[in-house]
């Protein structure tokens, strides 16, 4: 009796040892077939552009500010899914127009720079996307991620083109947001009277292969 008990522990002890390794290299199969594109900050920027009403301007205009601080990477996993560890960055402290008055004020007053200085985009999903990834041509996409800027974290979809050349993906994705959805204060200095929704943002960048 006490010997079928000890051959059966033992038998459970193999099968959860065999269960265990199993999955042990499934993870390492995983892991081996992740592909991370990581973001060549030479060729890489973000932007917003939002309208304009200017004393002594009948019609209102565009102001279009850039930061061309952005990193980050992102991991494909099989089937191209985005996987954990995708994240972009962009420095907001870095963001400049053709008046420096009102950069001056965005950041310390609208984006409070100083205590957020990144707006993060964690990309979740994305459809359009060839996979394996192509040598050359482009193609039509939509990425859904969550973007955190002054402190408060929206899901967004963003639409646009991924180009392909051997190595290197670029996108150019672009998506509107109100100043609401972020508890921004509207900007007004100097003789900008008002300032209107949406705030149209783009990301154009281009990523490496990295492993």
């Amino acid at each position: 009796m006490h010997h079928t008990d000890a051959t059966r522990n033992r038998t459970r002890q193999h099968g959860a040892a065999g269960l265990l390794l199993l999955a042990v290299v499934c993870l390492a199969s995983a892991s081996a077939s992740a592909q991370t594109y990581a973001i060549m900050p030479d060729r890489s920027q973000a932007s917003y552009t939002v309208s304009e009403k200017v004393v002594g301007l009948s019609l209102p205009r565009d102001a279009v500010g850039v930061s061309k601080l952005v990193s980050g990477s992102v991991v494909f996993g099989d089937g191209g899914a985005l996987q954990a560890g995708s994240e972009l960055r962009v420095d907001l402290r870095d963001l400049s127009s053709d008046q420096a008055r009102r950069d001056n004020f965005i950041k310390r007053n609208t984006l409070q720079t100083d205590t957020y200085p990144d707006a993060v985009l964690v990309p979740t999903t994305v459809s359009g996307l060839p996979w394996p990834l192509p040598q050359s041509g482009s193609a039509d996409i939509e990425v859904i991620g969550d973007l955190t800027v002054h402190g408060t974290t929206k899901t967004l979809t963003w639409t646009g083109t991924a180009g392909f050349d051997g190595q290197t993906v670029t996108i150019d994705l672009s998506t509107d947001v109100t100043f609401d959805d972020f508890a921004l204060d509207r900007p007004t200095v100097g003789p900008i009277l008002a300032v209107s929704d949406p705030i149209h943002l783009e990301v154009q960048a281009a990523f490496a292969r990295a492993d």
